[in-house]
């Protein structure tokens, strides 16, 4: 068997790969997943986001279920890896079994490299196929393909017990990109002056590099079909409200810090805290549409790229978002991480987009910018609050009903409503994170609100 276990030689992506000795079967790999670009080269401004970047490969000998010694590989896949000059697949591995014995098995995995927790690859993220190998010929080349197609993810086609067949010959034309999931679909009708349109695809919603007390549900990954719509570029002022007509809810206990008050003052300039839920959802729902959904608050907050923040994994520091800012009074004793004396005790404070803090983001490659995603104020939801043994504990593709609606978690009688973001008043929070039940039920200093409305057919 020492033949069969000195295998996994992968091809190199080119015009004129070296094929390997006669005997072997030429595996190649096919996926209609967008990719990432190939080094050196960049992906359009209509082209799907990436959804996968790696792919591990088991060999398993006949009659045996775990991989045999030496017989998995793992790579990074891009499009460069898949395609070949010529148009056709180049992602290949060379299997030199002994010829005409049967009974080896290979499991394919696409995954992506974030989702990986504690070394495992979560089957849930994963495009998976157990495939039956051909056996390989006395003499030459047995070319044959597996195809990895998004729509099967976590659900593992094939079995060791039950493998499925492989595709016979190597295809001229790889389908890599065409998944219409991931298809960038562009906003119909004319936004806002205060919208920005923020276009369909697809992403990883949640994020396992999230600390162990996380809620798991928001460790845990989900791809997620975004319909294009358009959300509000900043949370609703105190002064869009009153220009809007919208009664003053005076709360006595928290007036000084609330920025929606009368007589009208400098604070209608700030974005808009102490609003009960109903009072906020009428406001947006007078615009046309309601709260955000988490997944589409959490697709803009990651910048479309599953990030743990608006521009990229690394924590938040002061001047990047509007956080931390309590004084001693509200922080129990002690002053928040990032107090200043001149805004102390004070609610949320208006953002610029060219103020230099990094809490935003540019939604056309074009200056567009949606601003305090992970500060300023939390925000409340559309979802009911959901606690992961209800709608976050599927797996699979979360998609809406239709193409017009994306994926709501809807309770009938709900309480609560869930609410995303840090505040000025606590944390700027990793964009997956929730902040928990009673948004729908406390007026809070720490929680505003913004609006988003469908912009699909």
């Amino acid at each position: 068997m020492t033949r069969a276990v000195a295998l996994l030689a992968l091809l190199a992506a080119c015009d004129h790969p070296v094929l390997p000795p006669p005997g072997q079967i030429l595996l190649y790999f096919d996926t209609n997943a967008p990719l990432p670009a190939a080094p050196g080269q960049t992906l359009g401004s209509d082209a799907p986001l990436p959804i996968f970047d790696r792919l591990h490969v088991d060999l398993y000998l006949p009659n045996k279920r775990l991989p045999c010694d030496g017989c998995s590989r793992e790579f990074a896949i891009d499009q460069g890896t898949v395609r070949a000059k010529d148009g056709g697949l180049a992602a290949s591995i060379g299997i030199p079994t002994p010829p005409h014995v049967g009974g080896y098995r290979v499991a394919v995995r696409l995954f992506r490299a974030a989702s990986v927790y504690r070394n495992t690859i979560p089957d849930e993220s994963s495009v998976i196929v157990v495939a039956r190998l051909a056996p390989a010929p006395a003499e030459g080349i047995l070319e044959h393909t597996i195809f990895l197609d998004t729509e099967t993810l976590g659900t593992p086609t094939g079995s060791l017990d039950a493998p499925a067949e492989t595709i016979p010959g190597r295809s001229k034309t790889s389908l890599e990109g065409t998944w219409d999931g991931a298809r960038r679909t562009p906003c119909m009708g004319t936004p806002l002056v205060d919208e920005a349109c923020v276009r369909g695809g697809a992403y990883w919603m949640g994020d396992p590099r999230l600390a162990e007390a996380i809620s798991v549900t928001e460790r845990r990954t989900r791809l997620v079909v975004i319909a294009p719509f358009f959300m509000k570029k900043t949370e609703v002022t105190a002064g869009e409200l009153r220009a809007a007509g919208v009664p003053v809810v005076n709360i006595p206990s928290l007036q000084k810090w609330c920025s929606y008050k009368d007589p009208p003052s400098q604070d209608d300039a700030r974005a808009a805290n102490c609003i009960p839920y109903s009072v906020a959802q009428d406001y947006c729902k007078q615009r046309g549409g309601d709260f955000p959904s988490e997944t589409e608050f959490e697709f803009v907050a990651t910048a479309f790229n599953s990030t743990l923040y608006p521009w990229g994994n690394e924590d938040a520091k002061c001047d990047d978002a509007v956080w931390g800012r309590a004084s001693a009074v509200l922080n129990g004793g002690q002053r928040g991480p990032c107090y200043a004396s001149t805004q102390a005790d004070l609610p949320a404070r208006p953002t610029d987009p060219d103020d230099g803090r990094r809490d935003k983001v540019d939604v056309s490659g074009e200056g567009n910018f949606i601003v305090d995603l992970i500060g300023n104020l939390a925000e409340t939801m559309r979802d009911a609050w959901d606690d992961g043994k209800g709608c976050w504990s599927k797996s699979g593709i979360f998609r809406g009903e239709d193409a017009a609606h994306n994926f709501v978690c809807t309770r009938i009688g709900a309480a609560s409503s869930s609410g995303r973001g840090g505040s000025w008043l606590s944390s700027a929070l990793p964009a997956q994170t929730r902040t928990g039940e009673g948004v729908k039920t406390v007026v809070s200093i720490a929680v505003g609100f913004r609006c988003a409305r469908p912009a699909a057919e």
